[in-house]
């Protein structure tokens, strides 16, 4: 914006008609406008490049450059376009004032010059004008925020980068270095209960078995977590056969823990997209987790359909205990659900099984019902034969 219009707005006047343009300037002058007159269509350009103005009065008929082809040169000039013309003239056909208006004109006024008319159009369109500019300020100080709102998420986005570099390798240090001294302290326990002889030996035995399976899983998981993001994706695909692989799962879990219930005869001859390792670890984990949330003792129904070129399976839980909320968050790393829950002694197996199902394509999700039900759903790609 000029200096001229954060204060007084000025008005180019384009006549070439002396009368006319002392009788407009007399006129704007008085109302509190900077009227700036000239005779040619020539002056104006010249004019309006040293001094763009707010508004211009243009006369259509003049020598040399008529109306029309000062308004075109405006118009076609980056910094002269948004400027406000109305035409003057007495030709009165419609015709002349559609071609002023096509040409990008914002009004006409006919002469002989009536003094209200003049003014009324005058202030309603330094006005419009005025308008125009303040939402282009803001449209431009909108842009400037947006985009340093976007330099500073890039920057955080960096940021959490860096961070999950860091707790991966962290991670992959922490289940590496653990698993030497838990080794030894593994060993010596094992050679105490060999050679000590008490009433509650087996007892603390079991106790420690336990204990030590669950912190060699934790571990194993640790590392499982840590490679999962990357080499379940990229792992070479075996194309397992639905029917062997559940047979496998089965035998992982135990005898009678399964019970498939195929939507279609030809469905478990299937082959399913992924390594063979990795889809044994996540639907054996799928398995034990629906178990948990299952009244004990009862097998653990699959219910097998097509989704598209998905596989799914749903497992219908009726021990849940989860709030929706809680249900949503189960499988996030950081979540404290899992170790409130009747899954705890899973630790975070049901997080790698969920790390290794996304990287394949697919998914493992809880949804909670009423009455401590629910379904716990797996979907995973077909291999493409």
């Amino acid at each position: 914006m000029n200096e001229s219009s954060a204060a007084t707005p000025s008005i180019l006047i384009v006549d070439d008609t002396p009368v006319n343009l002392q009788l407009l300037a007399g006129l704007l002058k008085e109302r509190g406008y900077r009227p700036r007159p000239v005779t040619s269509g020539k002056l104006a350009l010249q004019a309006a490049m040293a001094e763009p103005p707010d508004l211009v009065l243009l006369d259509i008929n003049m020598p040399e450059m008529n109306g029309y082809q000062v308004c075109e040169r405006f118009k076609g000039n980056e910094r002269l376009r948004e400027i406000p013309i109305i035409f003057l003239s007495a030709l009165s056909e419609t015709v002349n004032k559609v071609r002023g208006l096509q040409l990008g004109a914002v009004d006409y006024i006919g002469k002989p010059f009536q003094i209200e008319e003049v003014e009324a159009r005058v202030k309603a369109h330094l006005k419009i004008r005025a308008l125009q500019r303040s939402l282009q300020e803001h449209n431009a100080l909108l842009e400037q925020r947006v985009d340093e709102r976007t330099r500073e998420l890039s920057r955080a986005n960096e940021r959490l980068k860096a961070v999950d570099r860091l707790r991966t390798e962290f991670l992959v240090m922490i289940a590496h270095e653990m698993r030497t001294p838990s080794n030894g302290l593994f060993g010596i326990c094992d050679l105490v209960f060999e050679s000590a002889d008490f009433p509650e030996r087996p007892q603390y035995r079991a106790m420690f078995d336990v204990s030590r399976d669950r912190l060699l899983q934790l571990l194993e998981d640790l590392e499982l977590l840590t490679t999962a993001n990357t080499s379940a994706a990229n792992a070479e695909s075996d194309d397992v056969p639905l029917a062997d692989l559940l047979v496998e799962v089965g035998e992982l879990c135990g005898p009678n823990t399964l019970d498939t219930r195929p939507a279609s005869a030809g469905l478990l001859e299937r082959p399913l997209k992924g390594n063979l390792g990795w889809l044994l670890r996540a639907l054996t984990t799928v398995v034990r987790l629906s178990a948990s949330f299952r009244t004990r003792g009862n097998t653990v129904p699959l219910t097998l359909s097509e989704d598209g070129p998905l596989l799914r399976i749903e497992v219908p839980l009726d021990r849940l205990k989860l709030r929706p909320a809680q249900a949503a968050e189960f499988f996030e790393l950081s979540s404290s659900v899992r170790t409130l829950s009747a899954a705890e002694s899973l630790g975070i197996s049901p997080v790698v099984a969920h790390s290794i199902l996304s990287q394949l394509g697919g998914s493992l999700e809880i949804t909670v019902g009423s009455n401590e039900s629910g379904t716990l759903a797996v979907t995973l790609p077909f291999a493409n034969v």
